[in-house]
């Protein structure tokens, strides 16, 4: 309690059992794939959604969330935003590769 008010924060720490979704995104070259960092990749839950962002790796994680099917969004700028379903039964990876947009 703070000054007698309830005070509630989030934190990163969530309770066993919660499931992890996970993986690589990379972008579709002529010289094959490769991993781009700052792609933001969100989850839907009941509240509202889930967000991280890929790191220079392409790695991303979103931790805390339930198993089901549900909608995941993927946007970088210059390769637009697409919305996938995607199936969570657990621990799940999701890899995603991303194609620039055509030039105008």
């Amino acid at each position: 309690m703070i000054g007698g008010a309830l005070h509630v924060t989030q934190t990163g720490i969530y309770p066993p059992g919660t499931p992890t979704l996970s993986g690589v995104v990379t972008g579709a070259t002529a010289r094959g794939p490769v991993a781009l960092e700052g792609v933001q990749v969100g989850r839907g839950i009941s509240t509202g959604w889930r967000v991280a962002r890929t790191d220079r790796n392409g790695f991303y994680e979103i931790r805390g969330l339930i198993d089901g099917n549900e909608s995941v969004y993927i946007a970088k700028d210059g390769y637009g935003k697409q919305t996938i379903q995607v199936v969570m039964a657990g621990d799940t990876r999701f890899d995603i590769e991303l194609a620039e947009p055509p030039s105008p």
